[in-house]
């Protein structure tokens, strides 16, 4: 994502810790992991989230798929947290831009946002949080993918 966006190859979180990019922050869509390889032990009250990323890949409908079961598990408030967040962050700092990354933060945000309908992949949306016009993108997911205890990007 970071050679998309500011033609670097460093990856983006640690372009943000050396200040390769200047003025740009990471937010998760949900305040936990999602990926259970990083717990000894998922807590009980996280399983039901996990599932999220397991769900297949099947047609268009898949943000659907995603929006439903978030929807149908949320008892730990997941997507009021994240509007409540972006509206801090907005409301604290000069926001201009959100770049969604990957299904579940853009079901997330469609959940969080009802007023965002049919955003194209990788177009800029404006959106108003908080009386600002913040422009959204939806874009890959960049994580790296894990193979045991490595990573690779």
């Amino acid at each position: 994502m970071s050679k998309e966006l500011f033609n670097i190859s460093t990856p983006i979180g640690i372009a943000i810790q050396n200040k390769e990019i200047d003025k740009t922050g990471i937010l998760n869509a949900v305040q936990f992991p999602l990926d259970e390889r990083v717990y000894e032990s998922v807590p009980k009250s996280l399983l039901e989230y996990m599932n999220i990323k397991k769900l297949k890949y099947s047609s268009n409908h898949f943000l659907n798929d995603i929006k439903k079961k978030i929807s149908g598990i949320d008892e730990l408030n997941t997507v009021a947290n994240l509007r409540e967040r972006i509206e801090k962050v907005t409301k604290e700092n000069e926001i201009k831009e959100i770049i969604v990354c990957g299904f579940i933060s853009q079901a997330y945000m469609e959940l969080a946002f009802s007023e965002i309908k049919n955003i194209r992949f990788k177009t800029w949306t404006p959106l108003n949080v908080n009386g600002a016009i913040i422009n959204i993108r939806y874009t890959h997911h960049p994580s790296p993918k894990r193979n045991g205890a490595n990573w690779s990007i």
